[in-house]
């Protein structure tokens, strides 16, 4: 009796450890569900074992590469995917995902290769084209991002994710017509969302409708009183019509709210030196410039100012920085002042 309760909890045993084994597909629900709730180094943990148990499926890999993206390693990310690409050298799906890699390392070069190369290799699907359409979009080549945005809407129309991408592509090319198009598609799809309404906004008042623009930035205000990207556009329209006071306004409570928005500061420099107060107008490009050094227009109409103040030296050595940022008008004032 006693050997054969023994035998039976042996075989119980064998059963409960053959039944309690995880697959490959399990660690990969696993890490997927732990990704969902951003316990991504689980999540990596599970990706790794699923790949141990089947190497023969991109899948687990390609997954642990973007639990990588979601923790900004993108260095680990790439190493993941060139193993990958050394098991599956011919699989859209890894080539995808170093796309996104290069996107996020913004490598658009290289991104662009690597979507030609699919391209040729004949995959076309939406994949492809999302990632060609924001590739050219971040390079600046915002008529090929135009053409894949477009194709994608031919597929969905009311992707919004991609009409709004498409809108920003056509705003870059002071397309504003096009553009509004798309934000009234986006505003239709979404009357409450405040981000379309500020886009159209936006849109509306570089196309000189600049009573509906006051009209989408109050819509928006309206639905979210401490937006402050709101309240930055809304200061633009009142600069525009004339309104330098309460332009201010409006950027005093966008700084209030948002304190490391660039463009809060450089627009209230610009009333500000409308208004003559040119040390008040210094104060925010100093501090627009310490938060977004790469922006030549900043450093310029600081030269400006510099030279209302009769500091030819800083004047020219902003003129400069300008210049070699891309603002080409800097070197008229250059020759102006500084030779």
């Amino acid at each position: 009796m006693y050997q054969k309760n023994i035998v039976t909890l042996l075989f119980l045993c064998i059963i409960n450890s053959v039944f309690s084994q995880k697959t490959a597909g399990d660690y990969l629900n696993s890490g997927i569900e732990k990704g969902e709730k951003n316990n991504y180094h689980a999540a990596i943990s599970d990706f790794t074992k699923a790949h141990e148990l089947d190497p023969t499926n991109p899948i687990y890999l390609i997954n642990k590469s973007k639990a990588y993206n979601a923790l900004q390693n993108y260095d680990s990310a790439t190493i993941v995917l060139n193993q990958a690409a050394k098991l599956f050298p011919d699989n859209k799906d890894v080539k995808i995902s170093k796309g996104w890699v290069f996107i996020y390392t913004n490598e658009f070069d290289l991104a662009i290769n690597l979507v030609n190369e699919l391209k040729k290799a004949g995959h076309t699907n939406s994949e492809v084209s999302i990632l060609s359409g924001l590739a050219h979009q971040l390079k600046g080549d915002f008529n090929q991002a135009i053409v894949d945005f477009s194709v994608l809407l031919d597929e969905n129309k009311n992707d919004e994710s991609i009409l709004m991408s498409r809108a920003e592509s056509y705003m870059s090319l002071q397309q504003y017509s096009k553009a509004l198009s798309d934000y009234n598609t986006l505003v239709a799809l979404q009357p409450k969302n405040s981000y379309y309404l500020i886009g159209r906004g936006s849109c509306k008042k570089f196309n000189n409708q600049l009573n509906e623009a006051m009209i989408d930035f109050n819509k928006a205000l309206l639905l979210e009183p401490k937006n402050s990207d709101a309240l930055t556009e809304r200061g633009r329209l009142k600069y525009t019509l004339g309104d330098q006071h309460g332009a201010i306004e409006d950027y005093n409570k966008s700084i209030f709210l948002n304190s490391v928005n660039p463009m809060a500061y450089s627009c209230r420099a610009i009333s500000k030196a409308e208004l003559s107060d040119t040390q008040g107008s210094l104060s925010d490009f100093n501090k627009a410039i310490l938060l977004e050094k790469d922006k030549p227009e900043n450093y310029y109409f600081r030269g400006l100012l510099y030279i209302n103040l009769k500091n030819k030296k800083l004047a020219c050595a902003d003129f400069s920085k300008a210049g070699e940022l891309g603002f080409m008008k800097a070197y008229e004032e250059i020759k102006k002042h500084c030779n």
